[in-house]
């Protein structure tokens, strides 16, 4: 009987994982963009690295992040290119990648669950797969979901009070890489990696602080051989973000900003969450105190982004997916009755509900095909044989895919729109000899000269795009006039030449 059982839970878990995968493989194929950063601090630089050319943002420039994670991008890259050079392989494999390393959260989650029973392990499993954040994120080419990944997958070695010396130096080095990724995120992995081994400092939190080194030797060596020093990117970092405050050209939020975020997210589900994290602090205190630490962190930098607290999400989702079973256990206790697969599987549906629920919130719709547009229109310029360069708005750049999109080694220009609001009232600018394709919004027909025909237009999704897209707007396209272009005549506005002289 139990070999049964064993078999059917192995079933279970299989189909779970391979819907989890569909889930995020779909996530992936509409090329959204969540963030800039995705582009031009991962995807830009690895296609550098792969391809020779591409932007240098100020970040590389002032060299303030390290290499890690466009280095760990060029291999899908280089491969996606030699299996299929005439496709965008070459940047759907990186994405792929990244969703796949993304499932190692489930593992953890299951791991962790299996600490205390099967049905806790199940149920975790589930909302790891299922929760639309995690579905989400996985997508994306960003530090934090690869950091809370390999950190959450060294909680997971950890949680097993059993593991032996292999395992607890591979939780070491893991939550090494986390930090590598995204260095903000030391404290609440220091705070998991010394909770979870205290009182066994020689047994365990030795072979963890060995593999850590590990990982540490790793990031230096990366730093080396890209020319840094070792771990200089992290004072320039500090340096430039905290001391010259440079972060907070791009916004700065209140401190309860997160809170905020969290309450917009996950709407109602807020009410089920939180409860369900308190019913979890007497098991999971370390996990939750990680999390807290992580929003403290995060909550005394002036600049926020709901991205940067992936890592308490993630926590604090799992730990109440575990607390979900402890409750239904004291239900049935109090009823005397047993807790059987069809009450699990109805925990397993409320969860799924609530992640549905909250997909489809007007906070979270936008952002599965955010900006998918803007990269719809580069598919058809780049394929465009007569292109010899492009002009765009400085804050579109990005949008569209920057280089590693066009795939070409051609040249942007920055231009300033004329009538940056549609309103009509622009004057037509003379031909731009620099380039012979320009992108933005349709309202730029009024401010261009009358050559200038549109090849591609786009609609955009009105609730997504972003502010500098004029009101009146309603579509993303592009336009191309005949002839060639003279490069001399837009050298200023290149978009290197450009970033370096601006500073940005």
């Amino acid at each position: 009987m139990e070999h049964v059982t064993a078999r059917r839970s192995g079933f279970l878990i299989l189909i779970i994982v391979l819907i989890a995968l569909a889930l995020r493989v779909a996530a992936v194929l509409p090329d959204s963009l969540h963030h800039p950063d995705e582009i031009g601090q991962y995807l830009e630089q690895a296609h550098r690295i792969v391809f020779g050319y591409g932007t240098i943002t100020w970040e590389y420039r002032l060299g303030m992040r390290n290499w890690l994670l466009p280095l760990f991008y060029t291999l899908p890259m280089s491969l996606g290119h030699w299996l299929s050079p005439a496709s965008e392989l070459y940047l759907l494999l990186p994405r792929l990648t990244g969703a796949l390393a993304s499932l190692s959260i489930l593992w953890a989650a299951y791991r962790i669950g299996k600490q205390e029973s099967q049905g806790h392990a199940i149920i975790a499993l589930v909302v790891a797969a299922f929760w639309f954040e995690f579905v989400m994120f996985a997508a994306h080419t960003l530090s934090e979901p690869l950091a809370t990944a390999a950190i959450l997958a060294a909680v997971g070695l950890l949680y097993d009070q059993r593991a032996g010396k292999k395992a607890l130096i591979l939780a070491g080095f893991l939550f090494g890489i986390g930090i590598l990724l995204r260095f903000h995120y030391a404290m609440p992995a220091a705070i998991m990696a010394l909770g979870l081994c205290w009182g066994s400092w020689k047994a365990r939190f030795v072979p963890v602080v060995a593999g850590g080194l590990i990982a540490a030797t790793l990031g230096a060596a990366l730093d080396l051989a890209m020319g840094l020093s070792p771990y200089s990117w992290i004072v320039t970092n500090i340096y430039q973000n905290v001391v010259l405050n440079r972060s907070a050209s791009y916004g700065v939020s209140p401190p309860g900003e997160y809170l905020t975020s969290l309450g917009v997210y996950w709407g109602m589900a807020t009410l089920v969450i939180l409860p369900l994290v308190i019913v979890g602090y007497k098991r999971h205190r370390v996990l939750i105190w990680a999390a807290i630490a992580n929003l403290a962190v995060h909550s005394a930098i002036g600049h926020k982004e709901y991205r940067f607290i992936f890592l308490s999400t993630a926590i604090l989702i799992i730990v109440a997916a575990l607390a979900s079973v402890d409750v239904l256990k004291w239900l049935s206790a109090r009823r005397s009755i047993s807790v059987t697969p069809a009450r699990l599987a109805a925990v397993g549906a409320i969860w799924i509900g609530l992640s549905v629920a909250q997909a489809q919130s007007p906070a979270m719709k936008p952002r599965w095909m955010a900006y998918s547009e803007f990269k719809q229109v580069m598919t058809t310029v780049k394929a465009d044989p007569t292109l010899c360069g492009i002009g765009v708005q400085a804050k579109m750049y990005w949008l569209l895919g920057a280089h590693s999109k066009l795939h070409r080694d051609l040249p942007f220009y920055i231009r300033r729109p004329l009538d940056p609001q549609g309103t009509g009232q622009a004057v037509r600018v003379e031909r731009e000899p620099a380039y012979n394709v320009i992108i933005g919004p349709e309202t730029l027909s009024r401010e261009i000269t009358p050559d200038y025909r549109p090849i591609s237009c786009v609609p955009v999704d009105v609730t997504s795009v972003p502010s500098f897209f004029p009101p009146t707007a309603r579509k993303i396209c592009a336009f191309r006039r005949d002839g060639g272009c003279n490069a001399a005549a837009g050298k200023a506005q290149e978009i290197n030449r450009w970033l370096k002289d601006t500073g940005r």
